[in-house]
């Protein structure tokens, strides 16, 4: 049966409909199965008659909430894959005892459909190397109504079907086959975004983000700013009794299992996440938010001295917000090492001083920074302005004070350079 609008709003109404009416199966997306546990945790009605759930639509997280449901309804959990055009094409279940893994496998192909991964060339990717998912068989629709060219784009000939004349349905998801022969849903290939050079797939933030004990649900979207570099913007609807200081928490965890480029520099919280008609996170309108509710920051400290008003200048202009406060730290305002040596090669510029990459590193704040350069002038024997003397090799300081005009590409390549040249180390 089908439940009306005002009950699939309404999670509590729901649970007792599915207690008292001894419901047994129901299938329902990520996202609303979610919220039903959550539910069941904060005092709704247990369905202690359902015992399997199907689950669809967008890819399935096994979050604390879902896992301790299901093993309290002792419940088969199904996740099934299967785009608009065509049906369910593969599915794979998961029985308790409930130890399943974050982000479960989509399974196996169903009868009468072939799966294939395939790379940039259309030809089969080998077992765990990503590809995309193409999908063949009775399955297929018939293509778009009226868009004959966008058909002939996603719909084409089949060179791996059983007989002549099939076709083969470019998905433009990313997959990869298992050693079981399960596959592996990595996230839609539009999803892959390259940050400083390196290709970063959103899935596998959010999924280490929902993992976090303190975060109920998240979503990382990519976003330029004004001169075109993009940013990683984590959107998180922090669990109850979560930490005040959940941005700080979170990159320290994030930190322990993915490389610098892969965490978000922003953090924004949120009491829920936007939802599309059909449940599915809207990312359209999380890029349409403003971010000026980050939570870097968020304890402002203004500069109580030359120096440190310099430095935060300089810091809010290599980071491009609006202020930074002494107790901020660099890195986790959303600096990386490129930006470091920017802002390295500015400070130097500006106090006239020889300052190495590293006490950037070992000094990341405001405060601490402007300590080692006061400390520094203060130690001068004669007071005079210091120039900045050139490095043995003669090149890295001038490559390094040309940086800000590069490109991206530019820029990785010449801080490689410019640290093997001058000898420092992060």
């Amino acid at each position: 049966m089908l439940i009306s609008d005002e009950m699939r709003r309404d999670a509590f109404s729901l649970l007792r409909f599915l207690a008292g009416q001894k419901v047994e199966r129901i299938f329902l997306p990520f996202v609303f199965l979610q919220h039903l546990a959550e539910t069941v945790e904060n005092g709704g009605t247990v369905p202690a008659y359902l015992k399997e759930i199907i689950t669809a639509g967008e890819q399935l997280e096994i979050t604390p909430q879902i896992a301790r449901l299901c093993a309290r309804l002792n419940c088969t959990l199904h996740n099934h894959y299967g785009p608009s055009e065509t049906h369910v094409v593969t599915a794979h279940s998961l029985a308790p005892p409930v130890d399943w893994p974050t982000l479960p496998p989509i399974g196996r192909p169903i009868a009468n459909t072939q799966i294939y991964i395939l790379d940039q060339n259309l030809l089969p990717a080998a077992i765990g190397v990503p590809g995309q998912l193409c999908i063949g068989g009775v399955s297929l629709s018939r293509g778009y109504l009226n868009r004959p060219d966008f058909t002939a784009e996603r719909f084409i000939p089949d060179p791996f079907g059983p007989s002549a004349g099939g076709r083969l349905y470019l998905t433009g998801d990313l997959a990869c086959y298992q050693p079981d022969g399960n596959i592996e849903f990595l996230g839609r290939i539009d999803n892959q975004v390259k940050i400083r050079g390196a290709r970063v797939e959103l899935g596998e933030i959010e999924a280490m983000l929902v993992a976090h004990s303190s975060v109920s649900e998240a979503a990382v979207i990519a976003r330029e700013d004004a001169k075109g570099e993009r940013k990683l913007i984590a959107y998180v609807v922090p669990a109850s009794g979560n930490s005040t200081d959940l941005a700080r928490e979170l990159r320290v965890s994030l930190k322990k299992s993915l490389p610098d480029y892969m965490v978000p520099s922003t953090f924004i919280t949120m009491e829920a996440l936007p939802l599309t008609s059909s449940g599915k996170i809207d990312r359209r309108a999380l890029a349409a938010l403003e971010t000026g509710n980050s939570q870097a920051g968020e304890r402002y400290e203004a500069p109580r001295e030359p120096t440190e008003e310099k430095l935060a200048e300089i810091w809010a202009a290599v980071l491009r917000v609006d202020r930074v406060g002494i107790r901020d730290n660099f890195f986790e305002l959303g600096g990386h090492s490129l930006l470091a040596t920017q802002l390295i090669s500015r400070v130097r510029s500006a106090f006239k001083i020889e300052l190495p990459l590293r006490d950037l590193f070992k000094s990341p704040t405001v405060a601490e920074l402007a300590y080692v350069i006061n400390e520094f002038e203060n130690s001068s024997q004669n007071g005079t302005a210091k120039t900045i003397t050139r490095d043995p090799h003669g090149e890295a300081e001038e490559l390094l004070t040309r940086i800000d005009n590069l490109s991206d590409e530019d820029v990785d390549s010449l801080l490689r350079q410019a640290l093997v040249d001058s000898g420092e180390n992060e």
